[in-house]
């Protein structure tokens, strides 16, 4: 949760929230994750930011504000001894919005994704 106020009366706030699920089973040659979260804030200035977990060597700590949902899936699978593969698909879908960014960052709609992918070979 976070409160911002450069006066007293005016304050704004917001808050987020999130689930993270990971799976390792043992002896297995795959592994992954998956977090749901909410999030919402009253303005850019009571943002909120959360680290979350990518690809291998990775991280992001993307910013939150407005009112939304996101998601992401990781998942990577050993391929062979040397050679492993990984994924990352992550959506952020926002409430009462018509389009996402400016110029040309914009995005038309409510719901902006990515995915990612990395492949590793050892020598």
């Amino acid at each position: 949760m976070v409160w911002f106020a450069i006066h007293p009366s005016d304050i704004q706030k917001g808050f987020l929230a999130f689930s993270d699920c990971i799976v390792k089973p043992m002896m297995k040659r795959y592994s992954g994750g998956i977090r749901l979260q909410y999030f919402e804030t009253d303005d850019y200035n009571s943002r909120i930011y959360a680290y979350e977990n990518d690809l291998l060597y990775s991280f992001s700590i993307p910013v939150f504000y407005d009112k939304g949902f996101r998601y992401y899936l990781n998942f990577n699978y050993g391929l062979t001894k040397n050679t492993t593969l990984w994924l990352r698909w992550s959506q952020t879908i926002y409430k009462d919005k018509s389009s996402i960014g400016t110029g040309l960052d914009e995005i038309m709609g409510n719901k902006k994704s990515e995915i990612k992918m990395q492949w590793q070979f050892q020598l």
